[in-house]
């Protein structure tokens, strides 16, 4: 975790610290906990900008995400792929 960290408080001149100080709270159907719809979206955003700064189109999906958040970033990810067994 502690590269997560590192990544989230310098990657992309630190945009993304502010992202990993929101609180979880929103219950999915799954009764797990979330990052509100803008969070995870601003977050997603950051972390493609950076995996393309070091290689211009990889295998990006968000299978398992929401459709508000598929419907926001759908032009930035591979909707034919899944990832999760890759």
């Amino acid at each position: 975790m502690a590269g997560g960290k590192r990544t989230a408080n310098g990657g992309q001149h630190g945009r993304g610290a502010g992202l990993r100080d929101t609180g979880l709270s929103e219950k999915a159907s799954d009764s797990k906990l979330r990052y509100p719809v803008h969070r995870r979206i601003e977050f997603y955003r950051c972390l493609i900008d950076m995996i393309r700064s070091f290689a211009r189109r990889p295998s990006i999906s968000l299978c398992r995400e929401t459709s508000d958040v598929w419907n926001e970033l759908n032009h930035l990810c591979d909707p034919d792929c899944c990832n999760c067994l890759a």
